[in-house]
């Protein structure tokens, strides 16, 4: 089992990931065709002026605006895709690849002796800290009485 997905209703196993694949390449066709007749839409919009076939100038602004809009959406849900499609050429899941990506970044860690500084640093910093409040709650309260 990989992981729940809204859109296909079900959990992502090995027998329904060719339907994940395809949805998610069907959705990233469909926003780069909508993108696409969208400028199509604009340049003969911009260009027809002159001819006389006017496009309401609504109409272009509205399909400036999706055009904006959509853009981020399909570069980040084609990106999504081929990363999806890189897993199944390495024959992984979502939740092995981030297992193996976690595993390799705690080792790492570990090796550099980072983990341990760090900890070290967030330790002496908050108690650091705590003691700075707690002498200025101190020094708040002396200077009231």
């Amino acid at each position: 089992m990989d992981h729940h997905l809204p859109s296909l209703n079900s959990c992502i196993h090995h027998h329904n990931r060719k339907a994940f694949i395809l949805s998610l390449i069907a959705r990233c066709l469909w926003l780069t065709s909508w993108i696409t007749l969208l400028l199509y839409q604009i340049v003969c919009g911009v260009e027809g002026i002159g001819d006389g076939k006017l496009i309401p100038v609504y109409v272009i602004v509205l399909s400036v605006l999706a055009v904006i809009i959509m853009t981020p959406w399909a570069v980040v849900l084609c990106a999504f895709t081929l990363f999806h499609l890189w897993l199944g050429s390495k024959n992984y899941t979502t939740i092995e690849f981030c297992e193996k990506r976690n595993a390799v970044d705690t080792k790492r860690y570990e090796k550099s002796g980072i983990k341990v500084r760090l900890q070290c640093n967030a330790q002496q910093y908050n108690s650091t800290r705590i003691l700075n409040v707690c002498q200025l709650l101190f020094e708040m309260l002396n200077t009231n009485d």
